[in-house]
């Protein structure tokens, strides 16, 4: 199954633009240089079979595909996991980090993420304490998670556990943790903008955080 993809790939790999995706996302990944728009047609019928696969397999072949070279094998990997969130049990958490924090950029993690953000609300008796564990990490990637899992939240945010993890990593000066604070708060102005601003005004941000939290705010006035 994975050698016809495989051929499938190399069958629709574009050299320019694998070598540009290369260089966008810093040299970190080979890629084949098929585009979003074809992989998922590439990988659609397999996809959809493994909703009916035992369980186990399903993750045993998005293991399988976490370890390949070529970035689209972790993007195939992603939406096989993303078809069968409702399969995901309490004990998956450790495979979920292992994703996080193996092969990780920011085109995983915010992908993951949002699984990640399903499995708290399946499981939310786990979520304050992984949560927290998770924040005080020295990795970046899973420290990004905890400021991103709820962005599919809408009205169901826990927006006393956003503004800790907020205040607690407002002075970080990792790019990607910045970026993720920006990216919460102004996910969470949409419906509550005055808090937003508030907490913004006194928080003492970065700059960067700081401006990406306000742009919804600012673009509607």
């Amino acid at each position: 199954m994975i050698d016809d993809i495989h051929n499938k790939f190399k069958k629709e790999a574009d050299l320019d633009y694998a070598r540009w995706v290369e260089s966008y996302l810093r040299n970190k990944f080979k890629f084949f240089g098929v585009k979003a728009p074809q992989r998922r047609k590439i990988t659609k019928s397999i996809i959809r079979k493994t909703k009916k696969i035992p369980r186990k397999k399903v993750f045993l072949l998005v293991g399988d595909l976490w370890t390949r070279e070529e970035r689209e094998y972790q993007y195939f990997a992603l939406d096989i996991l993303k078809e069968n969130k409702k399969r995901i049990k309490e004990q998956d958490l450790s495979f979920l980090k292992h994703i996080i924090i193996t092969k990780s950029w920011w085109d995983s993690v915010d992908l993951i993420s949002k699984i990640v953000g399903y499995y708290f609300k399946k499981y939310p008796k786990n979520k304050e304490d992984v949560i927290l564990k998770w924040s005080e990490s020295e990795n970046i990637w899973l420290r990004r998670t905890t400021l991103i899992f709820q962005l599919n939240y809408g009205e169901d945010i826990d927006k006393k556990m956003l503004f800790n993890l907020v205040e607690k990593m407002k002075d970080s000066e990792e790019f990607f943790i910045q970026k993720a604070i920006g990216w919460s708060l102004r996910e969470y102005s949409k419906r509550n903008p005055e808090e937003v601003k508030n907490f913004v005004e006194k928080s003492n941000l970065s700059s960067l955080s700081r401006r990406e939290s306000l742009k919804k705010i600012d673009s509607d006035l």
